[in-house]
């Protein structure tokens, strides 16, 4: 499997989406305090 082609383009597409995701999520992250602060006040 290491030679084939589709584990290869799952390598690619899994590079690709993890890229997409650790932009979001840092993007997220400047208004997850203020989320969680307006949560935490009762």
């Amino acid at each position: 499997m290491s030679g084939s082609p589709a584990s290869q383009l799952c390598t690619s597409i899994a590079k690709e989406i993890t890229r997409h995701i650790c932009l979001m999520l840092r993007r997220r992250t400047r208004y997850i305090p203020l989320r969680v602060k307006n949560h935490g006040s009762p």
